[in-house]
């Protein structure tokens, strides 16, 4: 079975916001600064459910995973989405967010994507970060055993000259 491939979206890099043209808005015209239309976690978690399974949603959220798009990321935008339309806050988002997680995995799952992907980090960033983690400890351990030839140099220097603006002056000097 064939799946829908997604339209190409047309970027215009001049339809950005002016820079401080939030500033000359009026207060309270932008969703997010009004009251939220759902204010219960329960009441936020049903709603999202409700249409995260419908049948054209549910198509459209296997066409994402199928694309490569990591189910974190589907995740993050649908509850970006439904802040930013003022339907909740940030709060309850971070509430319901791993219910939202968890139902894109599982119709990933359901949907028999390949590749699925879980997060957005690189899959490769665990050996990375390994590997950059036992280079900072190399660099630590060089340092460590030069170290205590640079500080007995310091040391010896701090004794023979005034060290600071705040240091206290020497016997002479007052």
């Amino acid at each position: 079975m064939a799946r829908p491939q997604p339209p190409e979206l047309e970027y215009d890099e001049f339809s950005a916001p002016i820079p401080g043209e939030s500033l000359t808005t009026e207060p309270g015209s932008n969703s997010w600064e009004t009251p939220p239309r759902y204010a219960q976690v329960g009441d936020v978690a049903d709603i999202l459910m409700k249409k995260i399974f419908e049948k054209e949603n549910t198509k459209r959220i296997i066409m994402m995973l199928d694309a490569g798009i990591p189910v974190e990321g589907v995740a993050k935008t649908i509850l970006f989405a439904g802040f930013s339309e003022g339907q909740f806050t940030p709060d309850v988002a971070i509430l319901v967010g791993r219910l939202v997680f968890e139902a894109i995995l599982t119709i990933g799952v359901i949907g028999k994507v390949e590749n699925l992907r879980i997060t957005l980090k690189p899959q490769n960033t665990e050996k990375d970060d390994f590997e950059f983690e036992m280079g900072q400890l190399k660099f630590a351990k060089t340092i460590a055993d030069k170290g205590v030839d640079v500080e007995e140099k310091e040391i010896a220097k701090e004794d023979t000259e005034n060290s600071g603006l705040m240091a206290r002056p020497m016997e002479d000097e007052e």
